[in-house]
């Protein structure tokens, strides 16, 4: 079974173009990074502005979050999720590095998933995972 690790984009970002695994500066998007590259198959990204996203796609800096209404999240979530099922068959399992909002468009695919964040609570505590989960492995 593959593992793909799933990355929420950060608001964070580096000035000038540049690829989504160099674009996204913030702290979570990092570490996260991080864990995926050791302990996952590949990686993606997911984007408010474009959804999914490979580590390697150039991009421009932008500033966009997801969508505050329920029915323009409820159209993001189902166009991400149907650009997983159309990129990935069901042999996959998705390693969920992201908040609840990304995490439904994962989850609304059906396929199998795997939380290593899931016992931390906020933002802080997920950073602190991932740090000492980087410091075992290197």
């Amino acid at each position: 079974m593959r593992r793909v690790g799933v990355v929420a984009c950060s608001a964070r970002k580096a000035n000038g173009i540049g690829t989504a695994r160099d674009l996204y500066r913030g702290d979570l998007f990092r570490k996260s990074r991080r864990y995926c590259e050791r302990h996952c198959d590949e990686w993606i990204i997911l984007s408010a502005r474009w959804g999914v996203v490979e580590p390697d796609e150039w991009l421009e800096p932008y500033d966009q979050r997801l969508p505050g209404s329920k029915r323009e999240r409820a159209g993001w979530t189902a166009q991400v999720a149907a650009e997983l099922q159309a990129r990935y068959s069901s042999d996959v399992t998705f390693v969920l590095l992201c908040g609840r909002q990304y995490a439904e468009a994962v989850e609304a695919t059906g396929y199998r998933i795997e939380r290593p964040l899931a016992g931390c609570r906020g933002i802080g505590e997920m950073l602190r995972w991932l740090k000492l989960k980087g410091q075992r492995d290197e």
